[in-house]
């Protein structure tokens, strides 16, 4: 699948449930793979964007695929890039579907509301970028989570040249060979070619549907896309998708001296400060978007789809009990009640009782259904290995795998290379790296 915003986020994509239930029903009957467009999401900043450069993209995807030939899925500005590579390359692509496609850049500069969009979109990007999201999404509403989405996703830069950006496939149409799907939203505003192209390709078929906005079932598009691939009917039961596999970062946390507290402590106050414990992880886990699987008391497992906001969430979790063991906490409002015993000893009531917790991630594609509790969980081996990892860092550590840090190229992490070790139940020797989060 090529990207369809000029902008995209595949792991944050994955929390937004129209996107993700769909693609976990076609992921439960085929393998699907996405990928960022450049500059943008999981993707490094700073690179040039052309149709030359969005080609070369997809080429390496395809070849990265090691399955050829392949199916290309390609929908809006996605669809430039689809049809490019089906024309020019007709032995690796086995069939097309494009959903209410674009074929020039020039379609978005010649409709008038578009370009009164755009000359508002030209003066917001540099300034505001909650208004922004207004303008960009306007079905969104302003939403907390397409602001949040947004600003993972892109920068200004990358928008600027989006602004500029210019292709055309009008021409290649005629030279796709393989078998072809356009999906065609009804009464669509954002693009009127999706005719224009079924009549331009050879061996087309057509499809008109209600809708195909991101917030949408999308199960009308799901149905057509099943029968056109072959896959029979899309599966109906939450059951049939729910070990449907998609890139997860897993965090782990353990609270040092655990036991030893408690014994010291006892129940009752022991309990008061793993409240507060509790109340600081889950502080922290909001406020960067994080998903808590469990708890086991002293330790907390969770779950993002971005791996970026997974770190980010480590090191403010690190700095939250750094704060609070140095009596700031209470000043600042990290985790802090009224009658807390973090409170207290800040009044010089009772002593602070030193908090450090080691905190260890993983990244990869764990399994996901329900759990004995009824909740939804996580398990495998990703799962596993960042258990491991969390069990090797130290009081006050943050521990990721090479895969983790891999993921964080060029976000601005410090990461300093602790070796490799042989983590029990895998056979293989796993490099970890740890997070300098003082920096």
């Amino acid at each position: 699948m090529t990207p369809y915003h000029p902008y995209s986020h595949i792991m944050l994509e994955w929390d937004f449930e129209p996107v993700r239930t769909p693609l976990a029903r076609l992921a439960s009957r085929c393998r699907v793979i996405r990928y960022d467009r450049r500059g943008t999401g999981l993707s490094d900043r700073d690179t040039e964007l052309t149709a030359e450069t969005e080609q070369s993209d997809l080429r390496a995807v395809v070849d990265a695929a090691a399955e050829q030939p392949v199916r290309l899925m390609g929908r809006g500005l996605g669809a430039l890039a689809a049809i490019r590579f089906a024309a020019s390359n007709a032995a690796d692509a086995a069939a097309l579907v494009l959903y209410d496609p674009l074929t020039s850049t020039d379609v978005l500069r010649m409709d008038p509301q578009l370009l009164a969009r755009t000359a508002v979109i030209e003066a917001l990007v540099e300034r505001d970028v909650d208004a922004l999201v207004d303008i960009v999404m306007p079905m969104s509403g302003g939403s907390e989570w397409w602001t949040a989405y947004f600003r993972e996703a892109t920068d200004q830069a990358h928008f600027r040249q989006m602004l500029s950006f210019t292709d055309n496939v009008a021409d290649m149409l005629a030279d796709v060979r393989c078998p072809t799907l356009v999906i065609k939203e009804a009464d669509s505003g954002w693009s009127r070619t999706g005719d224009k192209v079924a009549r331009s390709i050879r061996d087309c078929e057509f499809a008109a549907v209600t809708t195909i906005m991101p917030d949408a079932e999308m199960a009308d598009v799901s149905v057509e896309v099943f029968a056109f691939f072959g896959l029979g009917t899309p599966p109906t039961s939450d059951d049939s998708i729910a070990q449907s596999r998609a890139l997860r970062t897993i965090l782990f946390t353990d609270l040092v001296g655990h036991t030893e507290m408690m014994s010291r402590l006892g129940d009752e106050r022991g309990r008061a400060v793993l409240r507060e414990h509790e109340a600081i992880t889950r502080g922290v886990l909001k406020q960067h978007a994080g998903t808590e699987v469990k708890t086991m008391g002293d330790g907390f497992m969770a779950s993002f789809a971005s791996v970026t906001r997974a770190v980010e969430c480590a090191v403010g979790l690190q700095r939250a009990f750094d704060v609070r063991n140095c009596g700031e906490s209470a000043e600042r409002g990290v985790g802090a009640s009224h009658d807390s015993p973090l409170r207290a000893s800040v009044s010089g009531q009772t002593p602070v009782e030193p908090l450090h917790i080691r905190v260890g991630l993983n990244a990869g594609e764990p399994i996901e259904e329900d759990g004995p509790d009824g909740r939804r969980d996580l398990f495998g081996a990703t799962v596993i290995l960042a258990s491991r990892i969390a069990a090797k860092a130290e009081g006050g550590e943050i521990l990721v795998a090479d895969t983790v840090r891999g993921l964080c190229s060029g976000k601005g992490f410090l990461f300093a290379d602790r070796g490799e070790f042989v983590a029990k139940g895998f056979e293989d020797p796993v490099r970890i790296y740890e997070v300098n989060w003082r920096a």
